[in-house]
């Protein structure tokens, strides 16, 4: 990880913590995107899956979703599906949004305790630990 391996990209991620903007701006390049395959996505949806089975297959409360929701659902990279195999089937199921990324169905992903936000410019958790708001 560049935040624990540079001590002055660490620096200035301190620096500009507060500002969403330049945060998006300096973590961009290290951030997921949904250029994944089919075949990527369908492994990072298995692993999510047994991650959340292994755990219980427990959800979080209404509330907590709700929360995640909005956040994820005002989020600027929260698109509608791709063309992808797989978003073009979630798509056909009933996803109307996922994230851009990790491609995601973000309605599902935010039920599950054992998942977390990808947008590494709000930290390690992602938005939603920081209630989508920066640290």
């Amino acid at each position: 990880d560049k935040l624990r391996d540079d001590p002055g990209f660490a620096y200035h991620v301190s620096l500009c913590s507060r500002d969403p903007e330049m945060m998006d701006l300096i973590m961009r390049p290290y951030q997921k995107r949904t250029d994944l395959g089919s075949g990527a996505m369908l492994i990072s949806a298995v692993a999510a899956y047994a991650r959340w089975l292994s755990d219980g297959a427990r959800t979080i409360s209404d509330e907590q979703f709700l929360v995640r929701t909005r956040i994820c659902s005002s989020c600027p990279h929260a698109v509608k599906p791709g063309g992808t195999v797989v978003h073009r089937l979630a798509a056909a199921f009933g996803t109307k949004q996922v994230c851009g990324l990790c491609g995601c169905d973000i309605y599902r992903k935010a039920r599950l305790p054992t998942e977390k936000c990808p947008d590494v410019a709000f930290g390690p958790e992602g938005r939603w630990l920081t209630g989508g708001q920066g640290d």
